[in-house]
């Protein structure tokens, strides 16, 4: 279920233009079935955050600690629980929509429901 109140002030900040390929393999990938939804961490125990499913796709090295917590890397930057900022730079996501998003995701908005507005939006 998306919160529409936030949608609303997230668009009236002005959008953000991704990377369009990157955007249509999320897009995919969230709709997909094939990503099981977790929440407060990009990937744990095999659920991922909707962010997660966009490090996965994209290939982003991957370091997986004891209690399953698996850390997104790039050449400058790693994390667990939001996306490495060099990667967000890149492919033109910037922090107020990963804030948005993360939010969205841990409030229980469905992976379909986010795929829409990222389609949408970014």
């Amino acid at each position: 279920m998306i919160r529409n109140n936030l949608l609303t002030k997230q668009l009236n900040r002005g959008g953000a233009r991704m990377d369009p390929d990157i955007k249509t393999l999320w897009v995919e990938a969230l709709r997909s079935g094939n990503y099981p939804k977790g929440r407060e961490y990009l990937k744990k125990g095999g659920k991922f955050c909707c962010l997660g499913v966009l490090c996965e796709v994209a290939g982003l090295e991957q370091e997986t600690w004891a209690d399953g917590e698996v850390k997104f890397a790039t050449a400058h930057d790693w994390s667990s629980t939001d996306l490495p900022q060099d990667f967000a730079d890149e492919i033109g996501i910037d922090d107020y929509w990963c804030d948005y998003l993360m939010g969205e995701n841990d409030y229980l908005a469905t992976f379909g429901e986010l795929a829409d507005v990222i389609e949408e939006y970014l």
